[in-house]
């Protein structure tokens, strides 16, 4: 095998031989790489040419340890998570052939390669011998910087989460959450020894523990290469600090909810955001950044504050690029750090793992932002109530969070003139972050010039919004009531209430009562909106429906500590700091940490709040009963399951105990119904709105969607999509016609069955939706359902006996 070929049968006898090179690493683009990776060449061969000396029962997966491995961003980067995506969905019946062998790396992850595969690696380089495989992978997928994308898998297996999970599972990392570490917290310094070195390291370390914390230096590249036992240690740790470089790749051993700050030296900005800063929320992590100023460069020192080199960064790219940048910015900056500054990301850091620092100022409002929000979890006994915050700096920060919903130029315009309006494809939010009054009784919100930085064109600004998240759903949008937003004077100038705490607005109207548009439309987007302003913040409902407003009750109380305002009962004028109009949405069920200010909030992060909120007790499958609970959602109108006792039974004897909900009285009861579907590790159910149930699913617990006929977007846009970014197993029963009821009204022959695409294409979404949404019922093909069952039943396995 020292020539690696792979040879296929042709597709048919006399095809002409046709031949494909690769270069089986992750980063194709990386030209200063792909010239040194081994080609493998993947050709058309008679195979009676060819006589197997080893034949394998278990396909094969090729790949190079070449590129930048020794660097352990790149190893994770292009070589750990790319394996990872590729080969994991195998559940290590697969082979692994390394090119460009490197015995070094391979010991370095040994643990890895030996939960991905259950075979020896084969290195080419020392085995010249013919190996047969029932299929071949010829090189790693890669998705994006330390990251994984649920979308790019099949049926969504694998995600960012799954690979942190597998990592703590493979190292035997204790930690999972910043809830399970240590008190007082540590911090794990990464000291770099060669380039970006911290200059005055000894005083940020003295007031790192002034403030609180137990810090770990990490310097030894011996020490760090140490995967197993360097792992431990960064895993025992809520915060994690460093300049740019490779080190901070390590963050993948941080508990869920620990805070990785980054320290930004001058003149790079794609680096740092794509390697760091975008991937930390995808794993769970809360991101931070220091971003030095010119003058805490050791640059500075060398040409003067009013160098380009110092003061225009982008020009050195510009005229030496690449390589001059790096030799420059990368190769010859140390830091030293501005302690004032510093000091306050490091509260900020504090505040995220919950812990006030030390002899903290009654002042200081960036611990007080965060600490609202952990009280409960750390203080319940209250102990900081003796703390204050000066009206200015709580205002100042309040103004700071509300420009934060807006990004770009919507920003800048916020910044600059106190108000815009963000839109996307789906919602339309409007900020002001300076005071407003508003009319209840005709719900119009007055913006006031005189604190407003108008230009002549937005003297006389009204707009209009119906503040419900999904702006483009033409049979809901029309029904909401419109609040407009204006810069005349109002006609009632006195203020009959005065808040100190900011408004959004929203609607209560649309799809409630429907529990999958409820936290759609609504309950998500007001987490993605609101929680940034830690509580301090009033809600005002138009469309109120009390019947809402009580089942989430819990919800609203976590979210703000004011009574909600109904407009339709409160005809007085209201005078707030700034206000909110509408709800942020960003995908379906689900929440984007890349269009959330500095990545505060995941979708994790809102699993987290509603686990908090009703005090489920489940985080994770390893804490649900054994035998395993599954949770059949029993629909009573449309799509029911005609042969619903026979899948029980048949769910029974695979070992499963089962609780069947189908009463709507039931499920309607948030509080008590969330509890029951927490204590189990499965969930089944035929596509409809109970399956948004699954939000209050343990990690790692298996949600089965049975999709019937004719729906195809609606079933992955709305369940496939968003549970692996649950940190939630996806698995899918596609019911063939002889299994719908529809076949046997209108026969397996008809086009209702063999041509469902033509519904539509006649009717419109209407008659699709009659036919195969109003008018279709289920009856399983048990033996076709079984695989499914006990392919859940080996995910839950899985998850409870690593």
């Amino acid at each position: 095998m020292t020539t690696l070929k792979v040879h296929l049968p042709p597709p048919q006898p006399n095809t002409t031989t046709t031949a494909t090179v690769v270069r089986p690493y992750a980063m194709q683009e990386s030209p200063y790489v792909m010239k040194y990776i081994t080609p493998v060449t993947i050709t058309t061969t008679d195979p009676s040419q060819l006589t197997c000396d080893h034949n394998h029962q278990h396909p094969a997966v090729i790949f190079s340890t070449g590129g930048y491995t020794g660097n352990v961003f790149h190893e994770l980067n292009e070589n750990i998570i790319p394996l990872f995506i590729t080969s994991r969905l195998f559940r290590s019946r697969v082979h692994f052939i390394t090119v460009d062998h490197k015995p070094s790396f391979i010991q370095k992850y040994r643990r890895v390669f030996s939960r991905l595969t259950d075979h020896e690696i084969i290195n080419p380089a020392v085995d010249s011998t013919v190996h047969c495989f029932p299929a071949a992978v010829t090189g790693l997928k890669f998705h994006k910087f330390l990251g994984v994308n649920t979308s790019e898998n099949p049926q969504g297996f694998y995600s960012m989460p799954d690979f942190r999970e597998f990592i703590r599972q493979t190292y035997r990392l204790k930690t999972k959450s910043v809830f399970d570490s240590r008190n007082p917290p540590l911090l794990l310094l990464i000291s770099r020894q060669r380039t970006r070195k911290f200059l005055n390291q000894a005083e940020m370390v003295k007031m790192m523990e002034e403030l609180g914390f137990r810090v770990i230096v990490a310097s030894s590249d011996k020490e760090m290469s140490n995967i197993e036992k360097f792992s431990r240690v960064i895993n025992s740790c809520s915060v994690m600090v460093g300049a740019h470089g490779a080190g901070l790749a390590n963050e993948v051993f941080l508990p869920d909810g620990g805070v990785m700050i980054q320290v930004r030296p001058l003149g790079f900005q794609w680096g740092t955001d794509a390697f760091y800063s975008e991937p930390g929320p995808g794993m769970g992590l809360k991101y931070l950044e220091y971003r030095i100023e010119p003058e805490e460069s050791s640059l500075a020192e060398v040409y003067g504050l009013d160098h380009p080199v110092v003061a225009d960064t982008a020009s050195v790219a510009a005229k030496g690029g690449y390589a001059a940048a790096r030799e420059i910015y990368l190769n010859k900056q140390d830091l030293r750090i501005n302690l004032n500054r510093f000091r306050e990301t490091l509260i900020e850091a504090l505040g995220f793992v919950g812990r006030p620092p030390k002899k903290m100022k009654c002042n200081n409002r960036k611990w007080v932002d965060h600490y609202r929000d952990i009280k409960a979890l750390y203080f319940p006994s209250g102990k900081l109530v003796h703390l204050t915050v000066k009206k200015d700096d709580q205002h100042q920060s309040l103004q700071y969070l509300l420009t934060r919903l807006v990004g770009g130029e919507d920003r800048t315009k916020v910044e600059s003139t106190g108000f815009a309006c963000d839109s996307n494809s789906w919602s339309l939010v409007c900020v002001a972050n300076k005071p407003v009054k508003i009319d209840m009784s005709t719900m119009q919100v007055h913006l006031q010039p005189s604190h407003l930085n108008l230009t002549s064109e937005t003297e006389n600004t009204t707009t209009v919004v119906r503040p419900y998240a999904m702006q483009e759903n033409p049979y809901v949008i029309n029904d909401i009531t419109p609040v407009t937003i204006t810069t005349t004077e109002p006609p009632r100038p006195t203020c009959d209430h005065n808040h100190q705490h900011p408004a959004v607005i929203f609607s209560s109207g649309g799809y409630t009562g429907n529990i999958f548009h409820e936290f759609n439309e609504n309950i998500i987007p007001l987490f993605i909106t609101s929680r940034l302003f830690r509580s301090r913040v009033h809600f005002i409902v138009v469309d109120h429906k009390p019947s809402f407003i009580r089942k989430y009750r819990r919800v609203f109380s976590r979210l703000s500590d004011h009574e909600i305002i109904n407009p339709a009962i409160d005809s007085t004028v209201h005078c707030f700091p700034g206000a909110v109009t509408g709800l942020k949405f960003h995908k379906f069920l689900g929440v984007n940490t890349s269009e959330n200010p500095q990545g505060y909030y995941s979708m994790p992060d809102f699993r987290e709040f509603i686990r908090q909120t009703y005090r489920l007790k489940s985080r994770s499958v390893l804490d649900t009963q054994n035998p395993p609970l599954l949770l059949l959602i029993s629909r009573q109108t449309t799509r029911k399951f005609l042969n619903q006792a026979e899948m029980v039974k048949l769910m029974e004897e695979l070992g499963f105990r089962v609780i069947i909900a189908s009463s709507a009285k039931e499920m309607s009861n948030v509080e008590k119904f969330s509890r029951v579907i927490n204590s189990c590790s499965v969930m089944v159910g035929a596509h409809g709105a109970g399956l948004a149930n699954e939000l209050f699913l343990p990690d790692g617990a298996v949600m089965v969607q049975v999709r019937p006929l004719g729906f195809q977007w609606d079933v992955d846009s709305f369940y496939s999509e968003p549970a692996p970014g649950m940190g939630l197993r996806y698995l899918e029963y596609r019911i063939k016609p002889d299994e719908s009821s529809l076949a046997d009204v209108y026969g397996l022959d008809h086009p209702v069955l063999t041509d469902t695409a033509s519904v539509a294409a006649k009717g419109g979404y209407e008659a699709a939706r009659a036919m195969y949404l109003d008018k279709q019922d289920l009856r399983l093909n048990l033996n076709r359902f079984r695989e499914t069952l006990i392919e859940a039943l080996g995910f839950v396995r899985q998850n409870t006996q690593a």
